[in-house]
């Protein structure tokens, strides 16, 4: 089976796969926040939409730090390895 981007993306006409999200879905909501790497200034995270809570952790793919992201707050944590 060939791939495509019509595939990851959804820009075609063809109904999106469960579990994606068409990019022009995205284009028409509200970017609440970028959220930048703590350490390399990288952004990491674009938020969109107004109902975003808690945390998640995601791996800097600059300079592979663990960071963790307030969604309330939209702040970027270093995650410590000891204290």
């Amino acid at each position: 089976m060939k791939r495509t981007n019509e595939m990851h993306f959804a820009t075609s006409s063809k109904a999106v796969p469960a579990g994606f999200v068409a990019r022009r879905a995205l284009s028409s909501m509200k970017l609440r926040s970028k959220t930048a790497c703590p350490c390399c200034n990288k952004t990491l995270l674009f938020t969109y939409g107004e109902n975003c809570s808690g945390y998640i952790t995601v791996g800097c793919k600059n300079c592979g730090l663990p960071i963790a992201i307030d969604l309330d707050t939209n702040r970027a944590l270093r995650i410590a390895d000891s204290i």
